[in-house]
């Protein structure tokens, strides 16, 4: 789910060709390890919704 949740935003609120996109995902997916960004996901999923609305 959460993958298609940033699919979605990619799409619809960043600029830039889909190889950029998906650059980008694997430069933050290297950052950080999997708990760390699951953690993420779930403190900042409603801001994060707020700001980039996929509906």
């Amino acid at each position: 789910m959460m993958l298609g949740v940033t699919v979605r935003i990619l799409d619809r609120h960043v600029e830039g060709s889909w190889a950029q996109k998906r650059a980008a995902m694997e430069v933050m997916r290297d950052r950080r390890s999997v708990p760390d960004t699951l953690e993420d996901y779930r403190r900042i999923a409603e801001r994060c919704l707020v700001q980039f609305p996929i509906n």
